[in-house]
């Protein structure tokens, strides 16, 4: 039977190593830095959230949803960071700004020059275009 090699390159769960190796799948891997585990666990988030995105139905969802609860608490962990002070930041940012219970939606808004978000909006010109009216 012919084989075929894919480069993976991603950080997976702890035991997806140890689960693929009897299945006669060759693999190579390697432990991370920190540095590497940082960067590879924020590479992970990003891929989970593009999953749980695309998902098709609640149970994917929710699976997803996992995913990315498994992925915070591990960045967490790697940054010396409690979920208990995330949880602290959580909350203090919903009693400043609020939550998302109401998803509020903003379609456009116009700032004057001396808006922080003014620049900020010049800045990031590829996420909040300037609309010319």
């Amino acid at each position: 039977m012919q084989t075929k090699t894919f480069k993976l390159h991603k950080i997976v769960r702890d035991k997806i190593v140890n689960l693929l190796e009897p299945r006669s799948v060759k693999i190579v891997s390697k432990k991370l830095t920190t540095e590497e585990r940082l960067i590879h666990l924020k590479h992970k988030l990003l891929e989970e959230s593009q999953e749980a995105f695309n998902s098709k139905d609640q149970v994917e969802l929710i699976d997803e949803l996992a995913d990315i609860l498994e992925v915070v608490h591990a960045l967490a962990r790697e940054s010396h960071v409690s979920m208990g002070e995330v949880e602290s930041i959580r909350l203090a940012k919903c009693e400043k700004k609020g939550g998302f219970d109401e998803c509020s939606f903003i379609e456009k808004i116009t700032y004057t020059p001396d808006e922080y978000f003014y620049q900020y909006c010049l800045d990031n010109p590829d996420k909040y275009p300037e609309i010319i009216e």
